[in-house]
């Protein structure tokens, strides 16, 4: 049980993704809403990790407790959080990326006012050595586990030997867990090792080649 601040959003993640927990009840739900029923600005990173959550709920539950979970989140001056996937290395830089895609893609074009300062957040699940589901607010960036090393994988578009990918897709999930993919990105929208999420463009799905 907890509260709407941002600390226990990023909470919330990392009850998942650390210690498998089952529930997460928010004490107080309708607080997050003012008298017009407008979403308070103290409660919105904590709608959007619930946001996160909801979208990859069948894959959370597919997946508990095999490790294969990872949350991201923002500590007070951190400047990054390193990941150790079966065969790949990932970093989440926690700076200011500017735009997560061309401005000139409306669906993508984000409001200032609800994501300005926002931590970064969200959840990873692994779903195979090359198979990835992203949900959330941050750029993970990627290069192989037999590469240069985790340090490398901070170097964002500078990085040498980026991974190289069959499909970035933006979509949602079934019921049953199954991905229907509604967008396809290529181009800028993914190279040099980098994938984004919004809490606004659904699930992401990266699938790399072998």
């Amino acid at each position: 049980e907890s509260g709407t601040d941002g600390l226990n959003a990023r909470n919330m993640l990392r009850a998942l993704a650390d210690y498998d927990a089952i529930g997460y009840f928010c004490f107080g739900v309708d607080n997050v809403l003012d008298g017009e029923g407008n979403l308070m600005e103290d409660a919105v990173l904590f709608v959007e990790s619930f946001r996160s959550v909801m979208s990859l709920l069948p894959l959370i539950q597919k997946y508990q407790g095999t490790g294969k979970i990872h949350a991201v989140v923002e500590e007070d001056y951190q400047m990054n959080q390193s990941f150790e996937f079966e065969d790949y290395i990932g970093a989440v830089p926690f700076i200011d990326m500017g735009p997560l895609s061309d401005h000139k893609d409306h669906r993508h074009t984000r409001n200032p006012q609800l994501t300005a300062g926002r931590p970064r957040h969200g959840l990873i699940i692994e779903a195979g050595p090359q198979e990835f589901y992203l949900a959330g607010n941050f750029h993970l960036f990627m290069v192989p586990g037999s590469g240069p090393g985790w340090l490398d994988a901070m170097k964002m578009s500078l990085v040498s030997t980026p991974v190289d990918y069959l499909t970035v897709e933006e979509g949602y999930l079934t019921e049953s867990g199954e991905f229907v993919p509604t967008r396809t990105r290529n181009g800028d929208e993914a190279v040099f090792g980098s994938f984004w999420a919004t809490p606004y463009c659904g699930v992401v799905r990266v699938i790399l080649t072998p």
